[in-house]
């Protein structure tokens, strides 16, 4: 299980929480390693042969090519540079000889898997379908806003937040570059993935709750749901240039 700092820190760089990331490199002892890098979280470091000859030459810069499989089932590339001698960032310890430090380090990484909503267009998509259904219901009273904040689940009130803070900086959305990209930017999230609290949702419910005495919740959600479609629509365009 790989632990150190400098890895971690490297590695969240490349891929959202959430993602499962495989790659392999030569190490100087002359063996080959497979990394295993789950949620973005954890990783486990695995000898699985001897380095073929050709790959030994410490005194090179290697370039270490790595697979990642997401969330929604995208599959991807990337990669980093790393020196080949430069066995510290991939340093390891035994599972039996994890302490109290290393497990305090895994259960940061963890928590912010578990209290984080990864950004992706896709998941995002397919909670504003949801949401723009409800709305309708909710418009001709249907439903109350009980049921259209899902009785205030954080996916629904993240969901709602993010794609009213984009209507909101619509001005700002480059609609030449990603919509990751332009998270990044609006929204101040390097790794693609909105951290909120307990706390921070309550403070939403009320002021949404508050819209809907106002009579004003429906606009609020219609207009914000409307630009995230056209961001959707302008995001395909993007992929199939």
């Amino acid at each position: 299980m790989t632990y150190k700092d400098s890895y971690y820190s490297n590695i969240a760089k490349l891929s959202n929480i959430g993602t499962n990331i495989l790659f392999q490199y030569d190490a100087p002892d002359g063996f080959r390693y497979v990394v295993f890098h789950f949620w973005n979280a954890i990783s486990y470091n695995v000898r699985i042969c001897k380095s073929p000859k050709d790959s030994l030459d410490i005194r090179n810069i290697s370039f270490i090519k790595t697979y990642h499989y997401d969330i929604n089932g995208n599959k991807s590339e990337a990669g980093f540079f790393c020196k080949v001698n430069c066995t510290d960032i991939f340093d390891s310890t035994s599972a039996k000889k994890v302490n109290a430090i290393i497990w305090e380090q895994f259960s940061y990484r963890l928590s912010h898997l578990l209290t984080g909503f990864t950004l992706t267009i896709e998941r995002l998509k397919k909670e504003v379908d949801l949401l723009e259904k409800n709305l309708h219901n909710y418009d001709i009273d249907r439903i109350s806003i009980d049921k259209l904040i899902n009785y205030e689940d954080p996916v629904t009130l993240s969901t709602i937040e993010i794609i009213r803070t984009l209507y909101i900086n619509k001005s700002k959305y480059n609609k030449g570059e990603s919509f990751n990209k332009n998270l990044t930017f609006i929204l101040n999230t390097p790794n693609h993935t909105l951290q909120k609290t307990s706390i921070d949702d309550k403070k939403y419910v009320e002021k949404l709750i508050e819209l809907d005495k106002q009579n004003k919740l429906s606009d609020y959600i219609q207009e914000s749901i409307i630009f995230f479609y056209e961001v959707y629509e302008n995001e395909k365009t993007l992929k199939q240039q």
